[in-house]
């Protein structure tokens, strides 16, 4: 039987085939990918351009209308729709609140000025602040009430500014009535007291008497002592003087003139100088003398 040859291993290896290099696709891979990055970004630098020319015609849109206006119509068609109606919504937002507040400030000066005018109560210019504020801000909140929110607190700042110096208007023309009121008060009751030293009956001690009353009516009033004092001396000087003249003429006789005469030198005038009291006791003699001389005459014509 005949031996069929084996299969011997001869250490020989079979070669291996090498990887395919498809440098085409490969390179077509890489310019498709260029050619994507470049459309992206000229696509990007459109959408880019689009926003901006957008964003001006949203911006354009409020300086046209009006930023308020703007906001109205924007807020009756639903809202801010695409990028022209939110750049012009941003945009009217942001001039709303300058625009208003300007005209509420306008408001707010004038208000101001008639009530000095007019001298407008504390309570009511605030009343009529509060509505300035209140209107200005409703007429934004309709339309934004994130913008009326700031209007709110830049207004609420301006108004108080303006009620604390109206205040201060107030405060002062409030002390100079007052004063004018006590002044008016002080030179009334003055005027009474020296009217009063030439009716009968009144005499220097009623006078002090009533000097004293007008001297605490000054402290009441709210007057210095020290300047109700001077304001008393003042008055006492003329009515005194007053009273002692009113006396004299009304004296029955001869006797009871030369008598005050003699009470007048012991007494002199308050707040006069020596000088001046003498002068007037030396005009009361003269006058005395001259009616004495006319009662002699007329005695020896008789």
């Amino acid at each position: 039987m005949a031996i069929l040859p084996r299969y011997q291993r001869t250490g020989i290896t079979t070669r291996q085939p090498q990887n395919l290099d498809f440098a085409d696709v490969r390179e077509q891979a890489k310019l498709n990918q260029a050619l994507s990055q470049q459309l992206d970004r000229m696509s990007n630098f459109a959408f880019q351009k689009a926003e901006e020319k957008a964003v001006e015609r949203g911006e354009e849109r409020v300086r046209e209308e009006g930023a308020i206006p703007t906001l109205q119509s924007i807020e009756a068609g639903g809202g801010p729709r695409g990028v022209a109606e939110k750049a012009a919504a941003a945009a009217a937002n942001r001039i709303a609140v300058v625009e208003i507040e300007t005209l509420a400030t306008q408001d707010m000066q004038a208000l101001t000025l008639e009530a000095d005018k007019d001298n407008m109560s504390m309570p009511t210019y605030q009343a009529r602040m509060k509505d300035i504020n209140d209107g200005y801000k409703a007429s934004l909140e309709v339309v934004d009430p994130v913008a009326a929110g700031v209007l709110g607190a830049r207004l609420a700042g301006s108004s108080s500014s303006y009620e604390n110096r109206y205040s201060e208007v107030v405060f002062k023309k409030a002390k100079i009535a007052w004063a004018q009121n006590v002044n008016r008060t002080v030179s009334a009751g003055s005027q009474a007291l020296i009217d009063s030293a030439t009716q009968p009956g009144a005499t220097e001690g009623s006078l002090v008497a009533a000097g004293e009353k007008l001297y605490e009516s000054q402290l009441a009033l709210g007057v210095s002592d020290k300047k109700a004092r001077t304001v008393v001396d003042s008055t006492m000087k003329a009515a005194v003087r007053q009273n002692r003249v009113y006396l004299f003429n009304e004296a029955a006789g001869i006797n009871e003139k030369r008598s005050l005469i003699e009470q007048y030198e012991e007494s002199p005038l308050p707040g006069v100088s020596y000088e001046a009291n003498l002068n007037f006791v030396t005009a009361m003699q003269g006058k005395l003398d001259r009616e004495i001389g006319v009662a002699q005459t007329e005695t020896t014509t008789d």
